[in-house]
């Protein structure tokens, strides 16, 4: 049920003329956005004690997947423009974000592999939102 009303929010929100029906999905994507400047100025993140390897990778990758999903949600626009300009845009922002985290102690930043995660886990957050929306507009 649950499930049914995020997809179906995401939906409306990229086919809606109303304003009023993306600004809260603008607030939280502007929610995430400060929770990760704030996750990177923080000079020690504590991390599972799972033996997954790379699990900082995997980290990065879905932290940026929920980022992507939720910039759909947020923003209108053709679905060319709303992948391009969001790919264009994490990417930048991954980058910005692991620039930061060099100047922060105790990180390393400038991680490739970290931005790599970043660039696919945004991407396919699109690609996923932007293929449910489809896939529910063809039912």
């Amino acid at each position: 049920m649950q499930e049914r009303f995020l997809w179906t929010a995401l939906r409306i929100s990229l086919q809606t003329d109303h304003v009023r029906s993306v600004i809260p999905f603008r607030l939280v994507w502007l929610f995430w956005l400060g929770a990760l400047f704030w996750l990177s100025h923080q000079p020690r993140l504590p991390v599972p004690k799972i033996p997954i390897p790379i699990l900082d990778k995997w980290m990065h990758l879905t932290y940026f997947l929920v980022g992507g999903v939720l910039y759909v949600l947020s923003w209108r626009g053709t679905r060319s423009r709303v992948l391009l300009a969001g790919v264009i845009f994490f990417a930048a922002l991954g980058a910005v974000d692991e620039w930061h985290q060099s100047f922060v102690p105790g990180r390393s930043g400038l991680d490739a592999g970290d931005w790599i995660a970043d660039c696919i886990g945004a991407t396919l957050g699109i690609r996923l939102a932007l293929s449910r929306i489809a896939s529910e507009a063809a039912d």
